[in-house]
């Protein structure tokens, strides 16, 4: 609070105003944090063939050039998922998805790389 308090402080050059300004801050701040806390819902996990059954009913046609290599289907065990957005950057997709890769980690990966119709060379790269 006292950050917030010499924030203001210094823009306004007033202690009284400056003092009020920064507890009121503080309260909606608390607010919003209890406020959240009450409609917090826990949302349940799927696994990632649920995922693809759920996209296949809302799009009835394939998407094109989709291109899909789940690794862990079977067990859906993944640490981390990594979202690599790939639009028209041929010239560091690979040094991208290399250092993703070569990570040294005791995690299991999940790389996806979302390609959202680059017209450069940019799929043949992810597919290779």
């Amino acid at each position: 609070m006292n950050k917030i308090y010499e924030k203001i402080y210094r823009k306004t050059q007033r202690k009284f105003f400056s003092k009020i300004m920064a507890l009121l801050y503080f309260v909606l701040i608390n607010m919003r944090y209890q406020i959240g806390k009450l409609f917090l819902v826990k949302v349940s996990t799927i696994t990632s063939s649920q995922a693809s059954e759920i996209i296949k009913k809302v799009y009835n046609t394939p998407i094109k050039n989709e291109v899909c290599y789940d690794i862990c289907e079977e067990k859906d065990e993944v640490d981390i998922s990594i979202i690599i957005p790939a639009y028209n950057v041929e010239k560091y997709v690979e040094e991208c998805i290399d250092s993703v890769i070569n990570q040294k980690t005791k995690y299991i990966l999940e790389v996806i790389i979302v390609n959202d119709g680059s017209t450069d060379d940019t799929l043949n790269l992810i597919n290779k």
